[in-house]
């Protein structure tokens, strides 16, 4: 099957508010790990430091420390700019 470009739709997916970012971040952070009471703060700290991007809210809640997985998206993400801007 081939695809043709005329068919093609761009569906804008914006970020999430904060009280649906959180809901979303402890439902998918409960496939994984075992509710712990300091995972409550911790959502109000991620979404502090990634926002409500759903991208960046599947990584983190995969991962056993959240905070320092916030803290390599954003090296990443400072990275890819700093390098965007330098090229032009």
């Amino acid at each position: 099957m081939k695809q043709y470009g005329s068919r093609m739709e761009l569906i804008s997916v914006r970020d999430l508010t904060k009280p649906k970012a959180i809901n979303a971040l402890r439902a998918l952070r409960s496939r994984g790990f075992p509710k712990s009471p300091k995972d409550e703060e911790d959502f109000h700290t991620v979404y502090d430091k990634v926002g409500g991007r759903l991208a960046f809210l599947t990584k983190v809640a995969k991962e056993k420390n959240m905070i320092e997985k916030c803290d390599e998206i954003y090296e990443a993400e400072k990275t890819w700019l700093l390098v965007r801007q330098s090229g032009r």
